[in-house]
């Protein structure tokens, strides 16, 4: 199965059906008293978790790297099967905003 380039991102760049407005008006200046409208967020993490977290990424990004091995060598030997249900069910999916 062959997808153009073109095509696709015709595709992937149609519009999602958008929720109604819900009321909000934008145009409502900020709270004085605030710090300019913009909100912060502090977010301290241990080095014990970060070492986990660091792992973690490590660990994904060895699978990662094997997985595209394997799908290199299937496409260079002409094995490489496309599930093209499943292309159009994710593709559907990512459209709608689902995952």
């Amino acid at each position: 199965m062959k997808i153009e380039s073109d095509r696709l991102t015709a595709i992937l760049n149609m519009p999602k059906h958008e929720e109604p407005d819900k009321g909000v008006d934008s145009a409502v200046p900020a709270d004085p008293g605030s710090s300019g409208g913009v909100d912060r967020v502090d977010i301290s993490i241990s080095k014990g978790a970060m070492d986990k977290l660091g792992d973690l990424v490590n660990e994904m990004s060895e699978e990662r790297k094997n997985k595209i091995a394997s799908l290199k060598k299937e496409v260079e030997s002409g094995t490489y099967q496309v599930d093209s249900k499943l292309v159009a069910k994710k593709m559907l999916e990512a459209w709608r905003g689902n995952n």
